[in-house]
């Protein structure tokens, strides 16, 4: 997904996309139109091209790795469906979208005490973990 692209899903100028995504000028695009670019990023899971930014500022030969952050809420896993929760995750949501780092996970405390799911949030190999709300110290050690 370019930036282009996303640009034409939303039926806004390439301009206000990337104003909004870099949160420079946001007054120029109405509230409406701020969420309904938030919204198709989350969609369709778009990550800004690094190679396209470097080229751009005239930057040569640099390597910069995408960093990766699970979230794991105290909630269940309708837990988004809440307002707070919701407007914490579209913060980190966005401020990992202007740092080039991913959001690889979202999981809840509830289902963390399923087989596997602590496994699966080891191998999705996170370079950081991001805990909302209160956890047990064996959760802690473990992660």
């Amino acid at each position: 997904m370019t930036l282009k692209e996303l640009a034409k899903l939303a039926n806004v100028s390439v301009s206000t996309v990337s104003r909004v995504i870099n949160g420079k000028d946001t007054h120029s695009a109405s509230p409406k139109t701020r969420e309904k670019i938030w919204r198709l990023v989350r969609e369709t899971n778009y990550i800004p091209n690094v190679a396209a930014q470097n080229l751009r500022k005239g930057a040569k030969n640099i390597k910069q790795k995408t960093y990766s952050i699970a979230c794991v809420f105290t909630r269940t896993s309708d837990g988004l469906a809440d307002p707070f929760f919701s407007q914490i995750f579209q913060a980190i949501e966005q401020e990992a979208i202007k740092n080039s780092c991913t959001v690889t996970g979202v999981f809840s405390a509830q289902s963390m005490s399923k087989d596997g799911i602590y496994d699966d949030l080891i191998l999705s190999d996170p370079n950081g973990i991001i805990l909302i709300g209160r956890y047990t110290k064996p959760l802690y050690t473990y992660l």
